[in-house]
């Protein structure tokens, strides 16, 4: 039988006590590196505008600059994706051996770093990918005025479909993170495949689940984002019980921390 919301919820509440610290100190850290990174990126971006024009300007070109600050984007972003993958490992050890430990932070980083970054590329790339007709017919309507208005309404209907199609993929795969921190070995794509595998007929399970979080959510950006510190290991822990059920459901093996 499959566990409930509250079942799950509960569980990752025993499973916390006595490690919230630790788990609070890891998102500490997380964001304050994904957090620094970012605003460093703003500055080096507003420095870029200041100079635009100077004599420092002139030695570089646009596709230069942009290119650079592109680059620094996607360094960031991949190593802020190393960091949550760490951060899910943490969360998979503490429901899975009892124990959590700040070192899990980046684990992803010595552990097939490439893979980890190579699943950031993916969706990257994807993502931009999903943009292009976007972007394409922005710059049509920008040249012929006459076109606006069509593709206004093109943009309006694809953003919409879009949306639904992104909502749908990310059930679908909402597994393949927690797959790999358990078994780095396994590929890609192999990850991807089992998690929409995993999750055929649970993704509106999974939904409700992501849900029931959001008046959490919300008291935690009211608190300035402090509360996040112990809401983010509340619902990773939530998250990993949940993979953990559709395991045990699924292999009809038990994969928990035993009670």
């Amino acid at each position: 039988m499959k566990a409930g919301r509250g079942e799950l919820k509960g569980r990752a509440r025993k499973i916390l006590l006595g490690h919230y610290g630790t788990a609070a100190g890891a998102c500490l850290i997380y964001m304050a590196i994904a957090g620094g990174g970012a605003a460093v990126l703003e500055l080096v971006l507003a420095g870029s505008r200041i100079l635009r024009g100077t004599a420092a300007w002139g030695r570089l070109t646009e596709p230069q600059v942009w290119g650079g600050l592109l680059a620094g984007e996607l360094l960031i972003g991949a190593v802020s994706f190393l960091l949550a993958s760490g951060m899910n490992r943490m969360f998979y050890e503490l429901c899975t051996q009892g124990r959590t430990r700040i070192v899990s932070l980046v684990w992803a980083f010595m552990n097939r770093p490439w893979k980890f970054a190579g699943v950031f590329l993916l969706f990257t790339a994807a993502s931009a990918l999903c943009m292009v007709p976007m972007i394409v017919l922005g710059a049509a309507a920008a040249v012929s005025p006459e076109n606006a208005a069509f593709a206004a309404g093109f943009i309006t209907l694809y953003s919409l479909l879009l949306c639904a199609a992104v909502c749908y993929v990310s059930l679908a795969l909402s597994q393949y993170l927690v797959i790999l921190v358990e078994d780095p070995r396994k590929g890609i794509f192999q990850a991807l495949g089992e998690s929409a595998r995993l999750m055929r007929g649970n993704k509106g399970r999974f939904l409700l689940l992501g849900l029931s979080f959001l008046g959490m959510l919300f008291l935690g950006a009211l608190s300035y984002g402090i509360g996040f510190f112990w809401i983010v290991p509340y619902m990773g822990c939530t998250n990993v019980l949940f993979y953990l059920d559709l395991r045990r459901t699924s292999d009809g093996c038990f994969y928990g921390q035993a009670e």
